[in-house]
């Protein structure tokens, strides 16, 4: 609650202190009256009763109303005693108790307490320091709470990054051997208990060196990075592909049959061939591929290591035919110049 809040009105203060005047008037001129009766009716009993009458020099009356004097002064100082301190006492807790809760601004901490009255502007400067610290903790407390928050972003943030860099490759931007290690056979297993089909393509450049020894490894580079464009842009969105070291893929094809295999192999041999049409070597780089699926693998060796193993004897299978080819191809060269 605001320290600053307005004070409750005084107009009727001095109303009210003349009702309380005229009435604790009323009341001591009562009490005169009821104690003076009541020691002449107490001495009247008192002297009538004979084991106790005696002969004294002042009135019986005197001394009755003596000593209701004695007893009504010592009953009001315990009264006075219980209206300054005992009842005072627990009506300042119960204004600290409201103002600590912030239902009492400091300005209403009474006017008056009797006897503790003196502590009242010092417990009152107690609690405004007691509020400036709560709100200059609150206030560090919501800029501590900011900080972390921004601290835990910009660490959130650096997380992601760090497990993009993690399960990516940082030339080509597909996945890296580490994800398809960590992926593949959980994905096999998957789609072979659901009798899902699944197609495996590894791809490999021929001739990458002879691209880096001619033009550089920043042609080399370029050319990797095309093909893992052609390939991202290639594959549908449930599929992955991966760059496994150097100049070598896999693309992972869930759903897919053979025939759709070799359909993308052909579009992105298609694609690459157009794409090295301008380079000046000897011969131009060209994709070879070897698929797999599950469907050709025997019962009890399914797994990701049988399933690489296919799509690899079969990439090696493509590439012997066409070194052999080339091979023949320069023989026939050599024949026809001799």
């Amino acid at each position: 609650m605001d320290d600053s809040a307005p004070q409750v009105p005084q107009e009727n203060a001095p109303a009210k202190r003349r009702f309380r005047l005229n009435r604790m008037t009323l009341f001591i001129g009562c009490g005169i009256v009821s104690l003076f009766g009541l020691s002449q009716y107490l001495s009247a009993l008192l002297l009538a009763w004979k084991p106790f009458r005696l002969q004294l020099d002042i009135p019986a009356s005197v001394v009755v109303l003596a000593g209701l004097t004695a007893a009504l002064l010592i009953g009001g100082a315990i009264l006075h005693f219980l209206q300054q301190w005992k009842f005072q006492v627990w009506r300042m807790q119960k204004m600290l108790e409201q103002n600590h809760a912030g239902e009492l601004p400091i300005e209403h901490f009474g006017p008056k307490f009797g006897g503790l009255t003196p502590l009242r502007g010092i417990l009152q400067e107690m609690m405004r320091e007691h509020r400036r610290l709560r709100s200059e903790i609150k206030r560090m407390n919501l800029e501590m709470g900011q900080r972390v928050a921004q601290r835990t972003d910009a660490l959130e943030r650096m997380v992601g990054k760090l497990n993009a860099q993690a399960t990516r490759d940082v030339l080509t931007g597909l996945y890296n051997r580490r994800m398809l290690d960590q992926c593949l056979e959980e994905l096999v297993q998957r789609c072979a208990q659901d009798r899902v089909p699944l197609c495996l393509m590894m791809i490999d450049v021929d001739d990458f060196k002879m691209l880096n020894d001619t033009l550089g490894h920043a042609a080399g580079d370029t050319l990797l990075r095309a093909v893992g464009q052609l390939i991202r842009s290639s594959i549908r969105e449930r599929d992955l592909a991966f760059r496994c070291g150097g100049d070598e893929f896999v693309v992972v094809l869930p759903q897919a049959s053979k025939a759709e295999g070799e359909a993308l192999a052909k579009r992105l041999g298609d694609l690459i061939d157009a794409l090295v049409k301008p380079l000046q070597v000897v011969r131009r780089p060209r994709l070879s591929f070897g698929i797999g699926t599950l469907g050709e693998l025997t019962m009890g060796t399914v797994s990701a290591v049988e399933l690489m193993k296919e799509a690899d004897r079969r990439l090696y299978a493509v590439k012997f035919a066409r070194k052999a080819e080339i091979k023949k191809t320069a023989g026939l060269k050599d024949h026809r110049a001799a």
